[in-house]
């Protein structure tokens, strides 16, 4: 009786203990479900010697940022306000990504984290600020001002990177708050507001530039083309346009790029750079006109009614183009010739002779022979 009694307790063990690891299961299963979604591209940060998971990060932290942001009163929202959030301040469908996502490429990115319902950034005095936390959660899930206010007087960069890094254009109050930072006599700080990225090549926010004109300059436009829209944006914007035209395979749609900001252009009554870009470089006026102005009203005018192309260079505009991203530039007219340098690709160049297969051209100070195979007409 004794060894019976002894079985059915060891039989009831076993069954608690299988029922018991079952619902072990099912919780692990489900946790994991939760968390299903493909990986962000930007989870690990590794740049030289330094390398950071995020991932790891986020999880060997999270009690303690749970902690701080229930100090400061956070509430989570729900979970449609959050990807509609993500969506609209950075541009991230979050729902096929999983639970812990950095969202851009920097050893400083801002990590959506599902499961909190928050966007993690990390302090400048401690990784973990609850201050910092709290205020910039509630102005990107619950529109508050004053964190809005908050955030401007204590971390104006993170609002700056809204606009720079991720195109946001929402909320007009952060635009001239970023607006009234930029140096826009700067060239490359128009580049960092104006372009965003896909696929390695440039791509322009011009909804962006429209703000620019609607905020900074109170949408000023000009009755006729012997007034001016005075803006240091307006009197900077040609050097943009001249490394569109130099470096064409840096840009998605480079000829759409020139057409548009020409059109601002001709809507500020900037004509004269018009004239510098279109004379030096016809061919774009050739492809302008043959693309119906990409329905640039403006432009369209102007290079119809104004425009003189007499002077116009009609020559084209010759670039390196090698699959390798660099060609070499030889001393003589053979492959096995000496090598002067290495020219990348993109490289606008100068042709000298191409009665042959392997041209002269010109790059800066050298002169030396390149396969014509190696050369895109542009």
């Amino acid at each position: 009786m004794k060894i019976l009694n002894l079985l059915a307790i060891l039989f009831l063990l076993t069954s608690c203990n299988g029922q018991n690891n079952k619902e072990k299961n099912n919780q692990e299963k489900t946790i994991e479900q939760t968390a299903t979604g493909k990986n962000s591209p930007y989870n690990v940060f590794h740049e030289g010697e330094m390398k950071i998971d995020f991932v790891d990060f986020i999880n060997t932290n999270k009690d303690k940022i749970q902690a701080e942001l229930n100090k400061k009163g956070y509430k989570k929202p729900s979970e449609t306000v959050f990807e509609s959030k993500i969506k609209m301040f950075y541009n991230w469908d979050i729902k096929k990504y999983s639970n812990v996502s950095a969202l851009q490429q920097s050893m400083l990115s801002e990590i959506a984290v599902k499961d909190l319902g928050i966007v993690f950034v990390e302090g400048s005095d401690t990784e973990i600020e609850a201050d910092l936390l709290y205020n910039y959660n509630q102005f990107i899930f619950y529109n508050e001002r004053v964190a809005l206010t908050w955030l401007k007087a204590k971390k104006p960069d993170l609002l700056h990177l809204l606009v720079k890094s991720y195109g946001f254009t929402k909320d007009d109050e952060i635009l001239k708050f970023v607006f009234d930072i930029v140096n826009f006599k700067n060239s490359f700080d128009i580049t960092e507001i104006i372009f965003g990225t896909e696929n390695n090549k440039l791509v322009m926010r011009e909804e962006m530039v429209t703000k620019i004109r609607q905020i900074k300059y109170k949408g000023q436009t000009v009755a006729g083309f012997s007034e001016t829209v005075t803006g240091d944006f307006y009197t900077t914007i040609v050097k943009n346009i001249n490394d569109i035209v130099k470096n064409p395979k840096n840009y998605k749609d480079p000829d759409r790029y020139v057409a548009f900001l020409l059109n601002e252009l001709a809507l500020s009554g900037i004509t004269g750079d018009i004239d510098l870009v279109l004379s030096t470089n016809a061919v774009y006026s050739k492809k302008i006109k043959d693309n119906k102005y990409y329905n640039f009203e403006e432009l369209k005018s102007y290079i119809e009614n104004n425009y003189d192309s007499s002077n116009a260079d009609v020559s084209a505009i010759y670039f390196i183009n090698d699959a390798d991203g660099y060609t070499n530039l030889r001393q003589e007219k053979n492959a096995t010739s000496k090598i002067l340098e290495k020219i990348n690709s993109a490289t606008r160049i100068q042709i000298l002779d191409n009665s042959s297969d392997w041209w002269r051209i010109k790059n800066k100070e050298k002169t030396g022979y390149v396969h014509k195979s190696k050369i895109l007409i542009y």
